[in-house]
C-alpha cells in the first residue's frame, strides 16, 4: 500500500527499468552487428558492445517523439538508465567483494567501472537537466549504500 501513495516514484521506476532493458537489448544487438557471436567472450568484446549499445541508445533517446512509430521510445528524463544500470552492477560487485565472494569468471568480464567509463562519455552529454538530476540522486544513494558494505 505504501508504494501506491507515490505514483510518481512508481512511474519513474517503471520507466527506468524499461530503459535499462532497452539498453541490454541494444547491447545484444551490438554483439550481432560487431560479429561477436562466434567469438570467445572477452572484456574487449563486451566493452565494444557497450560502446555501440550506448550509441544506439542515444539515437533512440534523441528521436523526435512525434516520429516514433513503435514502442522503442525512451523518455529523456530516464536517459541515464544505462549508467545507473552499471552503477547497480558496481554496487553488486562491491557487496560481493565485502562478503569475500569471488565473482571473477574464467572469461573475466569488464568491471562495472570500466563499463561506466565506456558508456558515460557517450550518454552523459545527451542528458537533460532532469536526467542529470535523477542520475545524481540515484548515484549518491548507491554511493551511500556502497559505504555501508565497508
Amino acid at each position: 500500500p505504501l508504494i501506491l501513495d507515490y505514483p510518481d516514484c512508481l512511474n519513474l521506476s517503471h520507466a527506468l527499468s524499461r530503459s535499462m532493458t532497452l539498453f541490454v537489448m541494444c547491447h545484444e544487438i551490438a554483439h550481432c552487428q560487431l560479429d561477436h557471436l562466434h567469438k570467445t567472450q572477452s572484456r574487449e568484446l563486451e566493452l565494444q558492445a557497450d560502446k555501440l549499445a550506448a550509441e544506439y541508445f542515444v539515437k533512440i533517446v534523441l528521436r523526435d517523439k512525434s516520429q516514433v512509430k513503435n514502442s522503442a521510445f525512451i523518455d529523456p528524463k530516464v536517459a541515464a538508465a544505462p549508467i545507473l544500470l552499471m552503477r547497480l552492477l558496481e554496487t553488486y560487485e562491491i557487496w560481493q567483494n565485502a562478503k569475500g565472494i569471488d565473482i571473477s569468471l574464467s572469461s573475466s568480464p569488464p568491471k562495472a567501472v570500466e563499463r561506466i567509463d565506456t558508456i558515460s562519455p557517450i550518454i552523459q552529454p545527451n542528458l537533460d537537466e532532469k536526467a542529470l538530476h535523477i542520475l545524481d540522486g540515484m548515484s549518491k544513494a548507491l554511493e551511500d549504500l556502497n559505504t555501508s558494505f565497508s
